[in-house]
């Protein structure tokens, strides 16, 4: 987009002003790349079985966060979408996720900042989860 500025002198009752207007000449097209993000579906499954495990917790009351590392802001909220999550979802460093917790997904329960339980996720339940925090 092109902008031109015209400078004009007028006299209102003795005073010259000056008045500046801008225009608009000219407005070029420009193509916005459009990305489409497409997740495995064995992938979504393991993570849809945790949004199934999150919406339980919620009704207990336990906040549930998820972190994933590896992705832009973008594809995180694509992915957060395909998988009908309501849950907070957070950008984190791959090596500080590893440090963490090892499987994809994975599962940690803390409370007070005190990590309570570590869980892979073919061995979790929500009896599990529940039963760490009491």
């Amino acid at each position: 987009t092109v902008f031109t500025y015209d400078t004009s002198y007028t006299e209102i009752e003795g005073i010259l002003d000056t008045l500046i207007t801008k225009n608009i000449s000219s407005v070029s097209e420009r193509e916005q790349p459009v990305y489409e993000y497409v997740f495995d579906d064995a992938f979504l499954k393991k993570w849809k079985e945790t949004v199934d495990l999150a919406g339980a917790l919620t009704k207990d009351e336990v906040r549930t966060v998820a972190l994933v590392g590896g992705v832009g802001q973008d594809a995180l909220q694509a992915f957060k979408k395909a998988i009908g999550a309501k849950f907070e979802m957070y950008e984190a460093d791959d090596i500080l996720l590893k440090t963490i917790v090892r499987s994809n997904p994975g599962y940690v329960t803390w409370k007070g900042g005190t990590i309570l339980n570590k869980y892979h996720y073919k061995k979790v339940t929500l009896e599990k989860l529940e039963n760490s925090y009491n």
